[in-house]
């Protein structure tokens, strides 16, 4: 489940080839469905796209969550987040306490991009990530660190083929790391 980062990396190759998160996954042995829409944030997700009546009585072995973004951005008019860690926590805590058995893995945002004020807000909402983790019985927070060539030289979270190819990698890698 992401937002933009997540569908801009589905058929992003290098070699100018489509390349689906949920081919590699299934092709890795997964049962895959993923979700990643442009603007997303967690409370949207979780209420339109989690609970869809498509969904209900699926249990997922493993679940990778690939969100942030948008909650954090710093709104140019208020200078101020769209939500807080604190309220994402929440989400995120009642998200997690219906998939009790499940291998989750949380991915972070990029501390390191300026460009939409993440450098400042990045480091509370993977501080909360990290938490959140720790709080359930089988999950891990995942650190996303692009190469600053990546992301405009920090100016945006959306990234250069080669930072999607980066970051489809590090989804697949997550969903992957719970077969072992």
């Amino acid at each position: 489940m992401g937002d933009s980062l997540v569908f801009l990396s589905e058929a992003s190759s290098l070699s100018g080839t489509e390349t689906w998160i949920t081919d590699e996954l299934i092709a890795g042995g997964f049962q895959a469905y993923l979700t990643g829409l442009v603007g997303v944030t967690v409370d949207f997700t979780y209420l339109h796209l989690w609970n869809q009546p498509s969904r209900q009585g699926i249990t997922p072995d493993v679940l990778v969550v690939a969100l942030g973004t948008n909650d954090m951005h710093v709104d140019p008019q208020t200078g101020l987040p769209l939500t807080t860690p604190e309220a994402a926590a929440i989400v995120l805590g009642t998200w997690l306490a219906e998939v009790p058995d499940a291998c989750v893995r949380l991915v972070g945002v990029a501390e390191s991009v300026a460009g939409w004020g993440l450098d400042v807000t990045g480091p509370g909402w993977n501080a909360m990530l990290v938490a959140t983790a720790a709080a359930h019985a089988n999950a891990t927070y995942v650190a996303w660190e692009p190469l600053a060539a990546w992301t405009g030289g920090g100016s945006s979270p959306h990234l250069t083929p080669e930072g999607r190819d980066a970051y489809r990698d590090l989804l697949v890698s997550a969903a992957t790391s719970c077969q072992g």
